[in-house]
């Protein structure tokens, strides 16, 4: 099942010998986003595969069609050791990983923080809150009959656009306890054909003062192993000038 998520938990396999595997199989055609958030996996491969539909005739009997549902895994904040998506053949559903981090920028108080992908504009930023929120679910199936309906349940959403937040009272971007105005960004998505990595600008502004930062290349060194405390930080001094990530560690 694609509906799920899976918050702060530590999946190990230290003790075996042999390799471990948690594997990912969409199969849910209209939520095929699970989450994972907060999440470490030692000495575990993340396996992620799209998912045979199926269907139980009469006799209550699994019988499987020739159509696939997508199962594409967000990772929000996991320290994995690798990610395996398996090779797709001419069927159009997918599987894939997008890798996401939290945003930390520390800057003037009530500074606006705009976030553009330079990589790829499609893929933009996303926010926390949606990622983690409940939404309606919609079947094609509703009491025997074929039309897509609510049927009462619930399920995890596949997070929204954010491209702009606002910098705390206490100097920085909120963190993953005020869900509402923390921005994500994809550090990569891997599928059966690949990898492919994302840069950002980063744009502070307040009181008709600015900086901008380009290149800002999420990474491993962005996983908080405390929720509540950030591992890497992007500094802002609103003194007009452009400069890259790397020049603005300096």
């Amino acid at each position: 099942c694609s509906r799920f998520l899976i918050r702060g938990c530590t999946f190990s396999a230290s003790a075996v010998d042999k390799p471990v595997q948690l594997k990912l199989v969409g199969l849910d055609g209209f939520i095929y986003h699970p989450t994972l958030q907060d999440c470490t996996f030692d000495k575990v491969t993340l396996w992620a595969k799209k998912g045979r539909k199926y269907y139980y005739d009469v006799k209550r009997v699994v019988k499987y069609t020739n159509n696939y549902d997508n199962c594409h895994v967000n990772l929000i904040n996991v320290k994995s050791d690798s990610l395996e998506v398996v090779k797709s053949d001419e069927h159009p559903a997918q599987a894939s990983f997008a890798v996401k981090y939290y945003l930390d920028v520390k800057a003037p108080p009530g500074a606006k923080v705009t976030v553009t992908n330079e990589t790829d504009p499609a893929q933009v930023p996303m926010n926390l809150k949606t990622f983690l929120a409940w939404c309606d679910e919609y079947s094609l199936f509703r009491g025997g009959k074929a039309a897509m309906g609510r049927i009462g349940r619930k399920m995890p959403c596949t997070g929204l656009e954010m491209t702009t937040t606002t910098v705390g009272r206490n100097g920085r971007t909120l963190g993953p306890a005020e869900p509402e105005n923390v921005m994500v960004l994809t550090d990569f998505v891997r599928n059966a054909d690949g990898r492919k990595e994302f840069k950002y600008t980063v744009t502070v502004e307040k009181d008709g003062k600015k900086k901008t930062i380009t290149g800002v290349d999420p990474g491993p060194h962005w996983y908080w192993p405390d929720p509540d405390k950030p591992t890497y930080t992007i500094t802002a001094v609103l003194d007009g000038a452009t400069v890259s990530e790397a020049e603005s560690k300096k």
